[in-house]
C-alpha cells in the first residue's frame, strides 16, 4: 500500500512539474505595442473638457519596458533633399549616405501590384471611406483630438482622422498649422518637408511629411494631410516607425488621395 501511495505521489509531482513548465510563458512581442503607441498629439492644458488618456501613457511605458526594452536603432536616416527644415539638432547620430543599404528600398511595394480594399470608419457624425492595400482595424482613440483611430498590425502602421469646424477668424494656413504643430510637439526634433498645397478630389488641401524621434528616442515617420470640406476641416495622419515607412509610403498616399467623408444621416437615408 505504501508503495502504491508513493508512486501516486511521485506521479502527481511529475504532472505538477510538467504543468508548471508548460504554463511558464516565454517572452513574446506584445501585439498591442507598435508605432500607434508613440507620437500621439494631446489636447492642451486649456482644453478642460478633454481628459488625458492616462491608460495610453501606461501602455507606452509597458511597451518600452517589454517589447522595445532593447531600444531602437541609434542612427537617423541621412539628410534627404526633400526635407527642407530641421528643428533643434539632437545627439542621435546620422548615417553616412554611403552606409545606407537598400533594405528600405527593397521593402517598398511601388513596383508590385497590390490589392485595393475599400474601408469605412465612422465617428459620431460622419462615415469615412478610403482605399487601402491592407486591413486596418479601428481601435480606442489614445487622444481626444483623434475622432477615428486605427492601426495596421500587418504593416506596423497607424492612422487617425478628425473633423473640426473651420475657424472663421483664422486664415486657411493658420488653421492648417494648429493640428500639425501639436503633433510635432510630441517629437524631440524633426525633419520636415515643405508644406504642399494641393487638391484632393477637387477639394483644397495641404500635405506635409515629417520624421524624427519622440522624447523616448522612438524613430517615427508621418504623412499628414488636411482637407477643407465646406466649413469643415478634415485631418488625416498616417505614420509608422522610420524603418517601416518605405514599405508603407504608397499605401499612406493611397489613403490620403482616396479619403472621402459623408454625413451619417445621409448615408442612413440612402441606405448606403
Amino acid at each position: 500500500m505504501k508503495q502504491i501511495l508513493r508512486r501516486v505521489f511521485i506521479l502527481f509531482c511529475t504532472i505538477g512539474f510538467l504543468t508548471a513548465c508548460i504554463s511558464t510563458k516565454s517572452p513574446t512581442i506584445d501585439t498591442n505595442c507598435g508605432p500607434w503607441n508613440f507620437g500621439i498629439a494631446q489636447a492642451s492644458s486649456f482644453d478642460h473638457q478633454f481628459l488625458s488618456a492616462s491608460w495610453m501613457q501606461d501602455l507606452k511605458t509597458t511597451c518600452l519596458k517589454t517589447t522595445y526594452a532593447k531600444g531602437f536603432d541609434e542612427f537617423d536616416p541621412p539628410i534627404d533633399a526633400k526635407f527642407t527644415y530641421r528643428t533643434e539638432e539632437s545627439v542621435v547620430k546620422r548615417r553616412a549616405v554611403s552606409s545606407v543599404d537598400s533594405k528600405g528600398k527593397s521593402k517598398s511595394s511601388s513596383s508590385l501590384p497590390r490589392s485595393v480594399f475599400q474601408m469605412t470608419f465612422q465617428n459620431g457624425h460622419y462615415n469615412f471611406e478610403l482605399d487601402a492595400n491592407s486591413r486596418w482595424e479601428a481601435d480606442t482613440s489614445p487622444s481626444p483630438l483623434y475622432q477615428v483611430f486605427a492601426k495596421n498590425s500587418e504593416t506596423k502602421a497607424a492612422l487617425f482622422i478628425s473633423v473640426f469646424d473651420a475657424n472663421p477668424f483664422l486664415i486657411w494656413s493658420d488653421s492648417r498649422d494648429s493640428m500639425y504643430l501639436r503633433m510635432r510637439d510630441q517629437l524631440a526634433y524633426s525633419d520636415i518637408t515643405r508644406i504642399k498645397e494641393t487638391k484632393f478630389q477637387n477639394l483644397d488641401g495641404f500635405q506635409v511629411e515629417y520624421r524624427g524621434r519622440d522624447k523616448n528616442s522612438v524613430p517615427l515617420h508621418f504623412l499628414s494631410t488636411q482637407i477643407r470640406v465646406g466649413k469643415k476641416i478634415l485631418y488625416l495622419t498616417t505614420w509608422s516607425f522610420e524603418e517601416d515607412y518605405a514599405k508603407n509610403e504608397d499605401e499612406f498616399h493611397l489613403i490620403a488621395n482616396s479619403i472621402r467623408m459623408k454625413p451619417r444621416f445621409l448615408t442612413w437615408l440612402n441606405n448606403d
